[in-house]
């Protein structure tokens, strides 16, 4: 009761009037300052805005008669470094200097070639369905060029290398959606113009075997009509397949047909009366050629058999010295300098392999027997269809620098190329797999005899078993047990890829007797002879020295002669074996 009386008196004694009014009379000054102004509406003001809502009809006359009209583009509102598209009606920036942040499109930005499709003139969307309207013949290339307001050359360019290039297709993601309007499959034989024996065999081999197709593609198309088996997929992609040959195969007889029209009214025009209607035909008449080449490449796709090591970016390259002794020792020196050029020249990487001699260590010393491996950087890049056709007895005929009688010696090398292949990749299927789980038996107290926690697992097609019994978990053991499984199946793997390449090897080299050539080199001729084309090069040091002409074109010709014996050989698609 003190306390509280105590404290009363100390409020009362403290009490002051004057300091609590100057307080007051503070806090309602601060509280005006921060209140909003706003303006007070007068009965003239309401007036001017009723007016303002109410309808004027000379200020709408005034307004429907205005004229609005454009001042042009204005430059200096882009940044430095751009500036407009000319001659376009749809006004894009461009870059003109080197250093401007913006890139320019390319195929890894997903983009088409900036080099074919001009840039401000179509879009990508339009360059697609231009090549949509060719590849479906709804349009031709005249009617395309006046219609996207571009050159007829420039239109011929877009369509035909955004479909031609492998790289574009595997790379560029706007026409990775062209699959289902033109005809690009997972194979790749020779993307180039053939001579007129492979174009003939194509030709020939559709003639002969198109009433077979016909009658095959209506087997195939009742067969997935009523079956409903599991085998209905696979007959299923074979029709789809065989579809798809029949269509390109109807419109290559068109474009030849077309072709040879073309060829007769040029023949007419061959007096230049008309030389702007012969240019123009003539211009046709070379797009026409260049895509009956890209549907006869489909054509080859589709029916021959795939290589599985078309897309082979590494090889192993071996040299071996034969008959000669010394000699071939030495030519093997030159032969391998020569490769080495061609590699460093395709832009490719060599590094040394198992076996034999270091030859990158040493350039001088002869070789007797080496291993290198040659890699390509891109993926892409098929290393070993370039060299598959160097594999050989490669003969020389010269007189050895070591020879004191001046005789012409006659020596071999044998070259094998195979291609170089990683460990070998497993791929279980669970299907395939068969799975066993027991009680485990030895140390492990009571848990191991109480919980099946051992696994056995048994591959069905090899037949090899796994067993693992280790850990107390059984996913754990499973874990070890596939392990153990797939370092089986890759061991009997690695034995089998080494036998094939032995034999492989074996029958590159031949027996290395002198008679046994696939390529003779006669110095004394200045001569480089092919005996598998029949061919010959003169000028054999700069050959040795500049080998893309040798190798590329034996290359080419080797691949046109396989197509050839291929071709002769082929009973029917190999999708329909």
């Amino acid at each position: 009761m003190g306390v509280a009386a105590s404290s009363a008196k100390r409020a009362v004694r403290n009490w002051n009037a004057t300091n609590r009014a100057i307080k007051r009379l503070d806090k309602e000054a601060k509280m005006r300052e921060k209140a909003v102004n706003r303006p007070k509406i007068t009965p003239k003001q309401q007036g001017e805005d009723n007016l303002l809502h109410a309808k004027n009809d000379n200020l709408e006359k005034r307004v429907f008669s205005l004229d609005i009209k454009s001042e042009g583009v204005k430059k200096n509102i882009l940044p430095e470094g751009f500036d407009y598209v000319p001659n376009s009606t749809r006004k894009l920036p461009q870059r003109f200097e080197v250093g401007s942040p913006i890139p320019d499109p390319r195929i890894e930005f997903g983009f088409a070639i900036p080099d074919v499709i001009p840039k401000g003139s179509i879009t990508i969307s339009q360059a697609i369905n231009m090549i949509k309207c060719y590849q479906l013949n709804i349009k031709t290339i005249p009617q395309l060029s006046e219609e996207y307001d571009l050159d007829p050359q420039i239109v011929t360019s877009i369509y035909m290398r955004a479909l031609n290039s492998l790289k574009c297709a595997f790379r560029n993601a706007p026409l990775m959606g062209l699959r289902r309007w033109c005809y690009n499959t997972d194979k790749k034989i020779i993307q180039g113009s053939f001579d007129g024996r492979v174009s003939n065999a194509i030709r020939g081999y559709l003639s002969k075997n198109n009433d077979f197709l016909l009658c095959e593609f209506d087997r195939l198309s009742k067969i997935v009509m009523s079956d409903r088996s599991a085998e209905a997929k696979d007959h299923l992609w074979r029709l789809s397949s065989l579809k798809t040959l029949l269509d390109i195969k109807q419109r290559l007889q068109t474009l030849i047909t077309l072709d040879a029209d073309s060829a007769n009214l040029l023949q007419e025009l061959d007096d230049g009366s008309d030389a702007v209607f012969q240019q123009m035909a003539a211009s046709e008449a070379a797009s026409r050629r260049e895509q009956i080449n890209y549907f006869e490449n489909q054509i080859l796709e589709l029916i021959l058999p795939p290589d599985p090591n078309a897309f082979c970016s590494s090889v192993r390259l071996q040299l071996i010295a034969g008959a000669g002794g010394l000699e071939a020792a030495m030519f093997a020196r030159d032969l391998f300098n020569m490769y080495e050029a061609y590699i460093i020249q395709r832009g490719w990487s060599i590094y040394p392999g198992e076996g034999g001699i270091n030859a990158l260590s040493d350039t001088d010393c002869p070789i007797h027997n080496t291993e290198v491996i040659v890699e390509a950087s891109d993926p892409s890049d098929t290393v070993y269809t370039c060299l598959r056709w160097e594999a050989g007895v490669h003969r020389v005929q010269r007189v050895p620098v070591t020879s004191k009688l001046n005789k012409i010696h006659t020596s071999t090398v044998a070259v094998t190329v195979l291609p170089a292949v990683d460990e070998a990749d497993i791929d279980l299927l669970p299907e395939d797999l068969e799975w066993d789980v027991f009680r485990s038996s030895g140390a492990g107290g009571q848990h191991v005899n109480k919980t099946e926690s051992a696994v056995r697992v048994r591959h069905k097609p090899t037949g090899h078993v796994a067993v693992c019994q280790d850990d107390r978990s059984q996913h754990a053991n499973r874990e070890a047990a596939l392990k153990t499984l797939k370092a089986k199946i890759a061991k009997e793997a690695s034995l089998k890829q080494v036998e094939s390449e032995l034999a492989t090897r074996r029958s590159q080299m031949g027996s290395l007797e002198r008679s046994d050539r696939i390529r003779t080199y006669n110095y004394q001729q200045d001569r480089i002879t092919d005996h598998r084309l029949g061919k010959s090069w003169n000028d054999l040091a700069s050959c040795m020295r500049q080998n893309i002409p040798l190798i590329d074109e034996a290359a080419q010709a080797l691949d046109e002669v396989y197509i050839l014996n291929s071709l002769n050989s082929l009973k029917k698609p190999y999708f329909l074996n």
